[in-house]
């Protein structure tokens, strides 16, 4: 497994690098494009691939990253999930993250 529960984040990243170094690896990160997930290709919190140019860069968002779980006092991970359910009354580690916009670079698209 890429990830396990209690990993860091420079873990996550480290191991996301290296594995997907190999050209056979990488393959198999499937490709986001505009009906996959609407086709059911794509489930949520699958790790995805697109090719693009950053059109524009949107303010910062302010996001729970980590927090403490009141049932065993581990820390969970938060920084990859689109809404995470964070019990009420626990620590939390507010982070940071810059949201970007982008397009599918011009030409390559297919016409139909």
């Amino acid at each position: 497994a890429l990830w396990r529960a209690g990993n860091g984040v420079v873990e996550v990243e480290s191991r996301f690098r290296t594995a997907l170094e190999h050209p056979a690896m990488r393959a198999q990160v499937p490709r986001l494009d505009p009906g996959a997930v609407a086709q059911g290709r794509i489930m949520p919190n699958t790790l995805v691939r697109f090719r693009g140019l950053v059109q524009d860069m949107w303010n910062p968002e302010y996001y729970v990253g980590s927090y403490k779980d009141p049932m065993t006092g581990s820390w969970k991970q938060t920084h990859y999930m689109d809404c995470a359910a964070v019990p009420e009354n626990t620590e939390t580690q507010l982070m940071e993250r810059k949201p970007l916009v982008c397009i599918s670079v011009p030409g390559e698209a297919r016409w139909c």
